[in-house]
């Protein structure tokens, strides 16, 4: 079993986990639009956008510039990294089309051809075309419950274990 550690806008902030020297697991990041603004070299194996809301249009200005400072968050990925997205916000689903790795969706209202969505309560993932039934899912959020599943299956994690942990989890 792997652990993951949680950083960045939620839990230690990045630096501090790079400079752990007893730090293996795999990092849960979350960075904000803020953050994204100024990267440089950052290229996370598995990147996440979920909404594009117009929370930040006071920093941001339009819904349009804040997609592409939030595109940020892939534009160094090469073809073996993944981005997932929302398939239910047409505005997030457009971002696949400047994405130069592996794209897989999420969504909460219609099966996809890649990726994790709900269909009558029941969770399922398709990686490379073969779908596996994970088990019932009611989640508050689904599109976080969704991403993570996703994410959790792109690193090995079994479904079995992956429908353990959310049978274990309160909605």
């Amino acid at each position: 079993d792997r652990g993951l550690t949680i950083g960045g806008n939620r839990g230690r902030p990045l630096a501090e986990l790079l400079l752990d020297p007893e730090l293996t697991d795999p990092i849960a990041l979350a960075v904000s639009s803020f953050q994204l603004e100024t990267i440089v070299q950052f290229r996370p194996s598995i990147a996440v956008v979920l909404n594009l809301s117009e929370a930040h249009l006071d920093r941001h200005h339009t819904v349009a510039e804040y997609a592409r400072i939030k595109s940020r968050i892939f534009m160094n990925h090469q073809p073996d990294d993944v981005l997932i997205l929302a398939f239910d916000d047409p505005r997030v689903r457009s971002l696949a089309r400047k994405h130069n790795g592996r794209t897989l969706f999420v969504s909460a209202q219609q099966p996809v051809d890649r990726g994790a969505w709900l269909e009558r309560g029941v969770l399922h993932v398709n990686l490379d075309g073969a779908v596996e039934e994970i088990g019932p899912a009611q989640p508050t959020h689904p599109e976080n419950l969704l991403s993570a599943a996703l994410s959790a299956r792109l690193m090995g994690i079994a479904p079995a274990a992956l429908a353990r942990a959310i049978a274990e989890e309160p909605s």
